[in-house]
């Protein structure tokens, strides 16, 4: 099952290859790190100390192509790590996608991504031990699109989904401790719109929908709603004003052993201002940033 997705990916970063598409149009490159590790605290215990010596494996490879309406990026990255105690054995992989489309008026993006990686590199706060076997993977889609709808007028649809879940592989007392790890399931939408309404003002605006869904003994489900509005002013070359203000309105609901318990929404009201160098003359590539919350 997990080659068929990550042959899904594989195929979605191949999208829109043409019988017209020529050598020179892609670009790969790749390279292959070793390394010898040891750690005599491998699991951060001031009581069990575990002394570890293990072989580090870093494969990369990213692979482009760029035309004038297509442009495709994959990357694939892995760390592939492996001890004398193979309870520590950890296998970390990462496959991303990047694609666009552009027409006229219009830019279609594509993203995507599948990831692997030992959760046992974060410490569990409560006990201060690391606990191996326990492994997280990631989803994720991303489709888009922008329309230059007329010289001034711009707008922007952006949708995300990305499913994030843990498992345990060893049926051991880390197993309770993996029921910590909280997975979890997000969609969500953005629409949003900019009018440069003279040389120096650009006025802007963006709704969002978010829906989370948390998995676990403690499940919940959060809902969030809300909208921006604002603009960006130019002084001169060197510095912006934007201004922006919003309402955010959540829902959520939570379930204890499978009994749903409704929380009342809640609606709050947003206000940030920020003013910002984007050139400085000293450090041509430095930027200062002064952001106030109203």
């Amino acid at each position: 099952m997990r080659c068929d997705r990550r042959m899904a990916l594989l195929v979605l970063a191949c999208m829109g290859y043409g019988k017209e598409a020529t050598a020179d149009e892609w670009a790969v490159k790749g390279s292959l790190v070793q390394q010898l590790q040891y750690n005599d605290n491998m699991a951060f215990s001031t009581t069990d100390k575990k002394s570890v010596v293990g072989y580090l494996l870093t494969p990369n490879l990213q692979a482009t192509r760029k035309t004038e309406v297509l442009g495709i990026g994959f990357q694939g990255q892995g760390l592939i790590s492996r001890y004398d105690d193979s309870s520590w054995d950890c296998d970390n992989y990462n496959l991303g996608s990047n694609n666009t489309y552009q027409t006229r008026r219009s830019v279609f993006g594509l993203n995507g991504g599948y990831s692997v990686s030992c959760s046992y590199t974060q410490q569990i706060s409560q006990t201060g031990i690391l606990v191996p076997n326990n492994q997280s993977t990631n989803y994720r889609l991303a489709p888009s699109w922008t329309w230059q709808w007329t010289s001034r007028d711009q707008l922007n649809l952006t949708t995300n989904y990305s499913k994030t879940s843990y498992s345990n592989s060893v049926a051991t007392n880390a197993s309770s401790t993996s029921a910590n790890f909280s997975g979890n399931n997000t969609y969500t939408v953005n629409l949003g719109g900019s009018h440069q309404w003279s040389q120096r003002i650009t006025l802007n605006g963006r709704l969002n929908f978010s829906n989370t869904q948390y998995t676990g003994s403690n499940a919940s489900t959060q809902n969030l709603f809300g909208f921006q509005v604002g603009g960006n002013y130019t002084i001169n070359q060197n510095w912006t004003v934007n201004a922006t203000e919003g309402l955010v309105w959540v829902d959520a609901k939570q379930s204890s052993n499978g009994v749903s318990s409704g929380q009342n929404p809640s609606m709050s009201l947003s206000n940030v201002a920020n003013l910002m160098s984007g050139v400085n003359y000293l450090v041509r590539f430095a930027s200062i940033t002064l952001a106030g919350i109203c």
